[in-house]
């Protein structure tokens, strides 16, 4: 059942926008290499509001290695946004039609804007404050070169020139680099896309806001067609908005893989609680394999992360 489930949603991409689960992490790449998988965030932060009729631009440094002599396969560079909306009447302070998929420019070191590859996005999909949230997907093979530390520097600016002011945050960056080095043979499968999450236990009532509880606050990525062995894999998570507040104290999220389960991993650790992402070891079964993003731990625990945006899943496996 779980498979016919994952091949029905791969091929049949929700179109609606909301706060469950609806909008699963779609599988983009997968194959074999022979060196490592990397990912990093630089210094990249939260940014203040990004106007267009505004000068300021968003700096990351990422400091990312690829050996001498290695190959690279794959590079890919995100950017996970969120708040995005127009600003129609400059005397409210009310914000207030939400735009869809911002316009913005993004460069690596000085040079020309990159092409952007793919694009995610979601929203709560109702009134009062309904900002999408999205990630941004940019090939940039052509921008990583082997031979030791190298220094990314990436500029955002907000390039929209239209009728209205309009504005988005920058949640943060990520730089995932695949490259071959060895003669290791490894698998990889790369998950990419934006799902918002929210649920919340109103006492009051004693009921869940907008009646969803954590079980329908799941998202998920398919991975399909491993190969079954003894070797266990890394599997790395990117959740925008997941964390705690301070970073380190309880979180109330599970990521699942399988049969696994990890309870509060991402806890807003290494940077605070607008961005989380962790690498844990699991155990690959041959075919399909699912991994799922929970935000809360079950519908009888009623405290849970409140907005949590899975955006990625990396998997490596080695042979």
């Amino acid at each position: 059942m779980l498979v016919l489930c994952a091949a029905l949603i791969l091929t049949a991409l929700p179109a609606a926008a909301n706060y469950t689960g609806d909008k699963n992490l779609t599988e983009n790449f997968s194959g074999i290499i022979t060196g490592e998988m990397n990912y990093t965030i630089g210094d990249s932060y939260y940014s203040p509001k990004m106007w267009s009729n505004d000068d300021y631009v968003y700096t990351t440094t990422i400091l990312e290695a690829i050996p001498n002599n290695a190959e690279p396969v794959i590079a890919r560079l995100y950017v996970y946004w969120s708040w995005s909306f127009n600003d129609t009447d400059p005397t409210s302070t009310k914000y207030d039609t939400g735009v869809p998929y911002p316009e913005m420019n993004v460069t690596i070191n000085g040079g020309q804007p990159l092409a952007l590859d793919a694009r995610y996005n979601d929203t709560k999909d109702f009134d009062g404050y309904n900002y999408p949230a999205g990630t941004y997907c940019y090939d940039v093979i052509g921008n990583v070169t082997p031979g030791g530390v190298k220094s990314y520097v990436v500029n955002i600016t907000n390039s929209y020139n239209g009728e209205y002011n309009q504005s988005f945050n920058i949640a943060g960056v990520g730089l995932l680099t695949l490259y071959n080095y060895t003669s290791s043979e490894k698998e990889y499968r790369i998950a990419e896309g934006h799902d918002m999450l929210y649920d919340k236990y109103n006492t009051s009532t004693s009921s869940w806001e907008n009646g969803i509880p954590p079980t329908m606050a799941t998202s998920y990525a398919f991975l399909t067609d491993l190969t079954e062995n003894e070797n266990n894999g890394t599997l790395t998570t990117v959740v925008p908005f997941a964390g705690t507040n301070p970073p380190g104290g309880t979180a109330y999220n599970v990521l699942f893989f399988n049969d696994q389960e990890w309870v509060g991993l991402w806890d807003g650790i290494p940077r605070d609680n607008n961005f989380a992402y962790e690498t844990v070891n699991v155990t690959v079964i041959g075919g399909n394999n699912t991994v799922g993003f929970r935000d809360g731990v079950d519908n009888a625990t009623h405290t849970t992360d409140l907005q949590m945006d899975p955006a990625n899943a990396f998997l490596l496996h080695p042979l």
